[in-house]
């Protein structure tokens, strides 16, 4: 299943061209003076290319084509897309390398990759997915007349020069390229194992000391772009252990953990939580495993086994096992 563009995507780029700033991976510029949104995208990844270098791939240049002038132009420039589906970035799984080859499984979905992502008739509209806002489709890809053209971009690759046909809006900048779409970076929050929350509670009679409230979290984050900007996805992973502290004694009282997950067309992401046991008390435990996993393959996934997640699918991720006991509070 390929789901909707997340609507705090589209709503992103239109902040960001309304304030004439742009982005290319996860940092924004400004627009560049007399150049248009994706004049200004393409001069800067040609100008800041040291991460596409360090995979031997290097965008040479742009050529302005022609304006795609109907609906109709643009079933005709999505076939030379459709035509043009042999090569793909490829990711070494649980990797930010990639090389240039063939990629099955974009390949395989690539036809309804691209009727979902640029629809041309009425159909098309109708099979994509509902946002959370209830709109259809992302703005951000619907045709409009004297706005998209076509442009071609050169490139080298390990010596060797390759074309990719890139789709641009005069409002919206770059909408679509294989290469561009699919090469992103992944930037990872800080994880978090445990904080500390010391708050004097009322003394017991029979108590000698104050009770003080403890915590333990735990986090997993990571959002990934794709190359001109666009989310390409986002998971997040949480655990909050709370309990409390009486002289030398710490005691486990409750827990709560989510997930979150969610990515764009032509990506996946999942992730995962699952409680193996807990039990309150100064012999308290909290006994979960986890996981996430990300990237371009539809049947990336989560499988639970008797130790833990493990990623299925390929792609790249993480998981593993926390037994967090009182003494893992502060």
């Amino acid at each position: 299943m390929i789901p909707y563009l997340d609507a705090t995507s589209e709503k992103d780029f239109k902040s960001e061209f309304e304030n004439e700033e742009f982005k290319v991976l996860n940092k924004t510029y400004k627009i560049q003076n007399g150049l248009s949104i994706w004049e200004s995208q393409l001069n800067k990844i040609i100008e800041d290319n040291s991460f596409t270098m360090q995979n031997d791939l290097e965008l040479l240049k742009y050529e302005y084509v022609r304006e795609i002038v109907s609906l109709k132009d643009l079933e005709i420039v999505k076939n030379k897309l459709r035509n043009n589906n042999n090569l793909f970035p490829v990711y070494k799984n649980n990797s930010e390398q990639f090389t240039i080859g063939v990629n099955k499984g974009i390949s395989a979905n690539y036809d309804d990759f691209l009727n979902l992502l640029i629809p041309t008739t009425e159909t098309m509209l109708l099979a994509t997915h509902v946002k959370k806002d209830k709109s259809t489709l992302s703005e951000f890809y619907i045709f409009e007349e004297n706005d998209i053209s076509m442009v071609n971009l050169v490139w080298e690759y390990e010596g060797k020069i390759l074309n990719t046909i890139c789709l641009v809006s005069e409002k919206k900048g770059i909408i679509y390229d294989k290469f561009l779409y699919f090469i992103h970076i992944s930037i990872k929050t800080e994880s978090v194992r445990s904080t500390s929350s010391t708050i004097p509670r009322l003394k017991s009679s029979s108590i000698e000391g104050p009770s003080v409230n403890i915590s333990y979290r735990f986090t997993r984050h990571d959002t990934g772009y794709a190359w001109y900007g666009g989310m390409a996805w986002d998971y997040l992973i949480m655990v909050h252990v709370t309990g409390s502290k009486v002289g030398s004694v710490k005691t486990i009282t409750d827990k709560t953990y989510n997930t979150y997950a969610d990515y764009s067309w032509g990506y996946k992401c999942v992730a995962k939580i699952d409680q193996k046991s807990f039990q309150t008390g100064s012999s308290g435990h909290f006994d979960f495993s986890w996981g996430y996993a990300y990237g371009d393959s539809s049947s990336i996934g989560l499988s639970l086994g008797g130790s833990g997640y493990a990623i299925t699918g390929g792609g790249t991720g993480s998981t593993g096992n926390e037994y967090v006991s009182p003494n893992e509070l502060n």
